[in-house]
Order: C-alpha cells, then structure tokens, then sequence
C-alpha cells in the first residue's frame, strides 16, 4: 500500500496544520514583539499629584516650626540660662562671695547651720556689690532650702520672710534632693519684673544664695 505524504502545499493535510494555515491557531513568533506598541507611563498625572501635596508639606513644616517655638517660648524660665558676658560676671562675683563666707565661718567658733541668722546677716549686708550690665542694681539673698526662710536686705536691715516664689520653691527642692554643690542662674518673675539670679547651693548649710538683680 502506497503511503500518503501530508505537508505544506498539499491538499492532504494533517488536521493540526491545516488549521494553522488558516489562522486559526495563534502561534508566536519573535517578530510579534516589533508590532507591540511602546507602554505610556501617565507622568502628567504624577506631576500634578506631586503639586498637589507641596502646600501640604509646607503647612505640616510651618506648623511644625510654630509648635516648637511656642514650646520653647513656654518653658523659657525653666531653661538654663545661657553663659552669656552678664551671666558669666554675676558667677563671677558670686563665687568671690562664696569664697569669703567659708573664710568667715571656718576662721569662727560660730558654726553653721546653728547660727544661720548670723552668716545670712553677714552675707547679705554687702552695699559694694560692683553694677553688671544687664541688670539693675544687685543684691544678695539667702534661702533656708528646708524651711524656705528667706534672708534679705531691705531698708538697711536684715529682713526675715518666707519664701513664696514658686519657682526659687521648685530650685530649693530640686538642689535639696540632688544634695551636691551646685552653682547656675535663673530667671524668675516677682510681679510684673523678671529677675536674674546667678546662685549657688551649699548642701552642708542647706543654703541656696542668689546674687540677684531684675533685668533691664
């Protein structure tokens, strides 16, 4: 029995070729890639997307600015002070001073912390404190950090009074609860005048002595 040949360009085909003449069947090939035409990325939309947010991230960091000023602006007089010209004088004159009082009471049979009124008396009744640009006229004071009595000068006598400041109240607390030597300033507020205070902590007098002045 003679065998029958089944190709391209014979009637005879096999089914599966036949249909692949026709176009029926979807074959790939490599040249289909160059009819593919190139993808569009929509950019336009992403500009506009991109312009969209810029006022918002504008007000997020304005706001951002304006919270953190109001912060600072808040806790202003709890801040350290820095260590400016006036500052670094009034520390200056305040550790002479300190110098001088432990000459005082080491050089004496009266000791401290039982004859408080005696060294707070000699400590505060100083008219030679030298003028410090910044601040008014200076003056010393002394502070009983357990009881909060307060040592002054006024009317060239000692004055005795309780200490109703809440701010000094809060240094008093912290110093006596740190219980070191410790010398910095602060501003505080009496009525309408802000102080500038440079002041240093004695733990073994439980004393906290400001050389204060109010700012100009």
């Amino acid at each position: 029995m003679k065998k029958k040949f089944y190709g391209a360009g014979y009637d005879g085909m096999s089914p599966a070729v036949s249909v692949a003449h026709k176009g029926e069947l979807d074959i790939y090939s490599p040249f289909d890639e160059a009819d593919e035409t190139p993808q569009i990325i929509d950019v336009e939309f992403t500009e506009k997307e991109k312009w969209r947010m810029t006022p918002v991230r504008v007000l997020i960091a304005v706001l951002s600015v304006l919270l953190l000023a109001a912060i600072v602006f808040a806790m202003r007089d709890k801040l350290p002070m820095p260590k400016n010209e006036t500052v670094s004088t009034m520390s200056s004159i305040m550790d002479a001073r300190v110098v001088k009082l432990r000459e005082w009471v080491n050089g004496s049979q009266h000791k401290l912390p039982e004859s408080t009124k005696l060294w707070a008396t000699a400590f505060v009744d100083d008219y030679n404190v030298p003028q410090v640009d910044g601040v008014g006229r200076l003056f010393y004071t002394v502070i009983n950090a357990d009881d909060h009595q307060l040592y002054t000068m006024k009317n060239k006598n000692l004055a005795i009074e309780s200490l109703d400041n809440l701010e000094l109240i809060e240094l008093c607390g912290r110093l006596r609860g740190a219980g070191n030597t410790e010398s910095g300033s602060i501003v505080y507020k009496v009525g309408d005048d802000k102080h500038l205070a440079a002041y240093t902590y004695i733990p073994e007098y439980k004393w906290l002595i400001l050389l204060d002045g109010i700012k100009e």
